[in-house]
């Protein structure tokens, strides 16, 4: 119920979001800007980009997805940029229509409409689409919606250099995002390459580079894990709503809501195993002894390895069916538009605390109890499909979740220590983070 009430209760996806217009006009210019420089890169790396769903979205996805904002939810700021996308698609006759009603509204959105016609039905005069361009520089902020309605205007009256102007703004902010998308394709291909070569070496140890001692399967019983697990998830989920309600729009909440989630848990497990006569350090392999941190840090690098060339070949795998990602899933507003210290708070949440507790809550507790009764992988699987259904996305994001959920897993067994999936998470939910905030915030 609690999954559900986070994740399917708000109707449309757009419901998760605080400012949906502002969101995705962000995220449309950016994929318009790097779409510009697509056609200046050698052919084999668009074709890499192809395979991996890196390449921009086209004119028709920009204006499916202001679409679906509604006539009732767009701004005219929104209208203005939905205009530019039907100009530059060739709908006019569309465009002209949403100029007609700009016009009709108030004076913002009147002095759009001015601005918009000149640029894709009646040219102006010279002087005239001067001021309109000095207009237009002084009233908005520059992206690609903005760069194009000038180089348009621009081109109506046959100006050259305010055209080449606002070509070279847009192109020097493509080639920008085509470097940032470039450094980290090539750390995920360091990644995968080095993955090769360490499970070569692991696999050849004695005990296939066994970590820890960790006693799998588990030292309790099939209810009293079951117990644990579910106290420790409905703990995990419900303290959000409580700090939340208590604390609305706090800088640290998200800090805080990871923390306060899990420390139930911790208390739960650290009562139980010490009734037991064992530790939470002991129970989960946190101890490494004898080498056993060098072994950590190299299965960490695999299982990260073999969890994002996962996710890479089922997403090339579903794009082909025509199963993608709504552009609400895990979209993280928090990260785009809040201040540096939410940035900081949500990044600590989902980079320290969402690894540590999720592995205790679903590799730690969930995955050793399930192997009471099943094999190693199905145990996997089941315990990673729970995860991923928390996690509430779509049917790509579930699939990614699952899969590095099941890898985590396996690596647990493999290792008998929760240190190099923990590690391996964080990795993981690091380089989301900074590629969402290197390519959407800066």
């Amino acid at each position: 119920m609690l999954v559900g009430f986070f994740y399917w209760s708000g109707g449309s996806p757009l419901a998760n979001l605080d400012r949906p217009e502002e969101s995705l006009e962000r995220l449309v210019a950016r994929e318009m800007d790097f779409q510009d420089v697509m056609s200046q890169i050698p052919a084999w790396e668009l074709r890499l980009y192809e395979l991996t769903g890196s390449e921009p979205e086209t004119l028709a996805d920009a204006i499916e997805r202001f679409d679906e904002l509604g006539e009732d939810r767009r701004s005219a700021r929104s209208d203005l940029d939905l205009v530019v996308l039907l100009g530059e698609s060739g709908q006019l006759e569309r465009a002209a229509a949403l100029i007609d009603a700009l016009d009709g509204s108030d004076a913002d959105a009147a002095h759009y409409a001015r601005w918009l016609d000149a640029a894709y039905l009646d040219a102006p005069p010279a002087a005239e689409a001067t001021l309109m361009v000095e207009e237009i520089r002084r009233e908005l902020p520059r992206d690609w919606f903005v760069d194009t309605l000038v180089r348009r205007i621009a081109t109506r009256v046959d100006d050259p250099a305010v055209q080449a102007e606002a070509e070279a703004s847009i192109e020097a902010r493509g080639r920008s995002l085509l470097t940032r998308v470039r450094a980290l394709t090539a750390t995920t291909g360091v990644v995968v390459l080095a993955t090769v070569v360490l499970l070569w070496r692991l696999l050849r140890l004695p005990a296939g580079g066994r970590v820890a001692p960790g006693p799998l399967p588990p030292r309790w019983g099939g209810a009293d894990g079951l117990g644990l697990f579910l106290r420790a998830a409905f703990a995990y989920l419900l303290v959000p709503v409580v700090v939340v309600t208590l604390l609305p729009g706090a800088a640290a909440g998200p800090a805080v809501m990871g923390l306060l989630g899990g420390l139930p848990m911790l208390w739960w497990i650290h009562r139980y195993l010490h009734a037991h006569g064992s530790s939470i350090r002991d129970t989960f392999g946190l101890r490494a002894p004898g080498g056993g941190g060098l072994r950590a840090a190299a299965w960490s690098v695999v299982l990260l390895g073999v969890s994002l060339a996962g996710e890479e070949l089922f997403s090339i795998g579903l794009t082909a069916l025509g199963v993608t990602s709504h552009w609400t899933d895990s979209f993280h507003e928090d990260l785009l538009w809040g201040s540096p210290a939410v940035v900081a708070a949500s990044t600590l949440d989902t980079v320290v605390w969402a690894p540590i507790f999720e592995e205790l809550a679903f590799r730690g507790l969930l995955y050793p109890t399930l192997r009471l009764h099943l094999p190693s992988w199905p145990a996997a699987l089941l315990s990673a499909a729970l995860f991923g259904v928390a996690h509430g996305y779509g049917l790509p994001g579930f699939v990614a979740v699952t899969w590095s959920g099941m890898i985590w897993a396996v690596g647990y067994e493999r290792t008998r220590s929760l240190l190099p999936g923990m590690v391996a998470h964080a990795a993981s939910n690091l380089l989301t983070t900074a590629s969402f905030l290197v390519l959407l915030r800066f």
